[in-house]
This record gives C-alpha cells, structure tokens and sequence, in this order.
C-alpha cells in the first residue's frame, strides 16, 4: 500500500468515525474541499500542516496509520483459515512447526 493510499484511507476512516461530512473536515482543516476529495480518493497527499492539525484537533497518528498497514486484513486471514482447513494432519504439522520458527525469527531481529 503506498503512502496516498494509506493516508487517504486512515484520514477517511478518521473522518467517518468523528461523524463529519468532507466539508466539515476540510473546514476545520483550512483546506479546500477539492483538497480534502483529492486527499481521500487517494489523489494526493495531505501536507504536513493538514497533518499536524489532524493531530492537533482529532489526534490523529501517523504511527497507527503506518502500523494499519502491517496489520494483515480480514479477507487474508480468512484465505489462510480455508487454506488450512483443506490439510492433513501431517501437513497442519509441518506449516504450525513452519510458522512457530518465522515468529521466532522475527522477535529475535
């Protein structure tokens, strides 16, 4: 996911969750509506004064937005889940043994 996406979409669901329409929020942004469209359809990229002033009044975090992007989403889970369901035991094994080292891994980096 690039950065337009991310932001846009994090700055969306921001604003759908406070109950504001577009025009509220580029309002109490000082930016255009166009801008905020623009911002949310994945368009362009918020400036940092537009940021800064999500923190301000919203606190909003660019932290939790990059960390969403990490996260995996539902429709990947439930692909993993259909995917094990349709294994052997021996195969549910070996991918449990498999996934057990990648975390292990991981934590020790």
């Amino acid at each position: 996911m690039d950065l337009k996406e991310l932001l846009g979409k994090s700055i969306q669901e921001l604003r759908l969750r406070l109950g504001l329409t577009q025009e509220k929020l580029s309002e109490a942004l000082g930016i255009s509506i166009n801008q905020m469209q623009n911002i949310e359809q994945r368009r362009s990229l918020p400036s940092l004064r537009v940021l800064l002033k999500l923190h301000q009044k919203y606190g909003f975090s660019i932290d939790s937005a990059l960390d969403a992007a990490d996260q995996p989403s539902n429709h990947t889970i439930q692909e993993l889940i259909y995917e094990l369901q349709e294994c052997n035991p021996e195969d549910l094994d070996e991918i449990a043994f498999i996934f057990k080292r990648i975390l292990r891994f991981r934590k020790d980096r």
